[in-house]
């Protein structure tokens, strides 16, 4: 009689296989991390350019609100030049030619009739130094607010200070007639250059035939007005080359144009990056304008 015997099956009616891996290879890994490598690049791209953006408009902001607040200063005591509370005291603007980073010669009694002698120039910038009465009201001062009362005489001198520091020169008012001593004090800064052109009223002796000073048709530096010229100047063109006080800020150092030279110009530039700029205008001198 034969035996039948029967051999268990493994449960689940299968042969058992190896258990299935889960998870990431290397090359995903690897994949994966450069493109956030890309992503993170990208996004600190965009904040250092949102940065560096950011810096140049505060910058450009600045230069104008320096610029603008130097040269409305400037046209507003330039238009006080000759400024006189009796009649037969006109014309009596005084550009000086005495003029020193340091101080200036004292300067007493009343204005002469068209008395007016050549500007100077102060470590690279023009000066120029203006004398104008006080009146009744107070209403006319100093470019430091000192009042100057009824018949006596105002002396400010406008300049840029003596040293040139990276961040630019400031725009200095001195006033020169107060009663302590002669005071300067810096009023705006930022700036690096200024140049002044006077304009001379044309014709002969600048008179026209109704004995009135024509219009300027040239504006010549100071050396180039005659000595016994002066009192044909009737305008005043002034330039102010403005610069930022940061660094950094363009990609290349600008070359800029600015009294007949060019600031950083050449094979070899200065390594300053700052942003510049010209601005300029035209000042009627009210007092000696036909």
């Amino acid at each position: 009689m034969l035996g039948v015997y029967l051999s268990p099956r493994p449960s689940g009616g299968s042969r058992p296989r190896f258990a299935i891996q889960s998870g990431y290879t290397l090359v995903e890994i690897m994949v994966a991390l450069t493109l956030g490598l890309v992503v993170m690049l990208g996004v600190i791209q965009v904040f250092i350019s949102t940065q560096q953006s950011a810096r140049i408009q505060q910058a450009a902001s600045r230069m104008q609100e320096d610029g603008r607040m130097a040269m409305a200063l400037i046209s507003r005591y330039f238009r006080m030049g000759g400024y006189t509370t009796y009649p037969w005291d006109k014309g009596s603007t005084v550009w000086s030619a005495a003029i020193n980073a340091r101080g200036f010669p004292a300067v007493a009694g009343i204005f002469a009739a068209g008395q007016i002698v050549a500007g100077s120039t102060v470590n690279g910038a023009d000066a120029i130094r203006l004398r104008y009465q006080g009146a009744d009201d107070g209403s006319v001062t100093t470019c430091l607010g000192r009042i100057i009362p009824a018949n006596q005489m105002g002396d400010i001198t406008l300049s840029l200070s003596p040293a040139n520091p990276p961040q630019g020169r400031a725009l200095l008012c001195t006033d020169n007639n107060n009663p302590g001593g002669a005071i300067t004090q810096p009023l705006v800064a930022g700036l690096q250059g200024m140049t002044i052109r006077y304009g001379l009223s044309q014709g002969v002796n600048g008179i026209d035939a109704n004995g009135r000073l024509r219009g300027a048709t040239a504006y010549v530096t100071g050396p180039q007005v005659p000595a016994n010229q002066w009192s044909r100047v009737i305008g005043l063109r002034v330039s102010l080359l403005v610069q930022s006080d940061q660094d950094e800020l363009t990609l290349q150092p600008q070359t800029i144009t600015f009294n007949g030279a060019n600031i950083n110009a050449g094979p070899n530039p200065a390594p300053d990056r700052r942003m510049r700029y010209v601005m300029g205008t035209t000042i009627n001198v009210r007092n000696q304008a036909p």
